[in-house]
């Protein structure tokens, strides 16, 4: 596993940004909310084939990169976009964990027999593709509506995702997705720094669009307004991490992310009004 996971880290692409940040930021906040959920034994409601698949999803989620999204793939008519119709990137990552995986000395999943291999590797790749934010949204309703049963029939055990496969598979991906977002969860200076790591790479991406297809770019991407990035910080943490945070309470026994989740939030919207 550190051979693979070496070769994660080299084989990535030159964009200088989001590949800065390592592949285990994801993998350690996913461990970490897996002991806080199962209180230290996650293997009570997710198999080990299922607990190997999403942390090794977890360090394999970016090969790769390419500092672009998939609708500037989609837009420019990339080869990857012709290869693939959609979740472009993550189609792509998972398929450069697979390559990766081949290397001799690399596949640390060989002693599996063939069932498992394919539990595995399918589940890897679901894990993967969910780190796309629109397979993320699809997938809410679906989230909320089981938080909202389970509430209604006071369940707070974990029998629900332990029975049910097509559950925990659900619960994995909205995992996926909250740890995919979690440097909002961390001290200001942390989150601070990522934000703007971030920012600079949505920044050159709107450069390119603005080169290579003419269009101004969303807010999110402009250079030129760049002064907006606290309210438009503000505005990714209301829509996109609040929800599946606010969610993921409800079933998290440690609450420290929420207390640094909110306390980043006050911070962005005081810069926005005060600066």
């Amino acid at each position: 596993m550190v051979d693979i996971n070496i070769g994660m880290q080299v084989y990535s692409s030159d964009e200088p940004q989001i590949e800065q940040i390592p592949l285990s930021a994801i993998f350690h906040p996913f461990y970490v909310n897996l002991r806080q959920y199962f209180k230290g034994d996650f293997q009570s409601v997710f198999t080990d084939l299922e607990c190997l698949a999403l942390l090794t999803a977890c360090l394999s989620h970016d090969i790769d990169h390419r500092g672009t999204d998939n609708q500037f793939q989609i837009k420019t008519m990339s080869p990857l976009a012709k290869l693939y119709s959609t979740s472009v990137l993550e189609h792509h990552h998972f398929n450069q964990f697979m390559m990766i995986l081949t290397i001799k000395g690399n596949n640390f999943l060989c002693n599996l027999n063939r069932s498992e291999y394919d539990t595995v590797v399918k589940l890897i790749r679901e894990a993967i593709l969910a780190t796309d934010l629109s397979r993320y949204f699809a997938r809410l309703p679906k989230f909320q509506q089981t938080l909202h049963n389970l509430k209604e029939i006071n369940d707070h055990s974990t029998n629900l995702w332990r029975n049910d496969r097509e559950q925990r598979l659900l619960l994995g991906c909205m995992f996926m997705t909250a740890c995919d977002v979690s440097a909002i969860t961390k001290p200001w200076p942390v989150q601070k720094l990522t934000a703007e790591m971030v920012a600079n790479e949505f920044f050159e991406q709107g450069d390119l669009e603005k080169e290579r297809l003419n269009v101004t770019p969303a807010a999110l991407m402009d250079r030129e307004r760049s002064n907006e990035l606290p309210k438009l910080q503000v505005s990714f943490i209301d829509s996109i991490c609040m929800p599946i945070y606010e969610m993921k309470d409800k079933i998290i026994m440690v609450k420290q992310e929420s207390i640094n989740f909110n306390g980043n939030l006050v911070h962005d919207t005081y810069i926005d009004r005060y600066k």
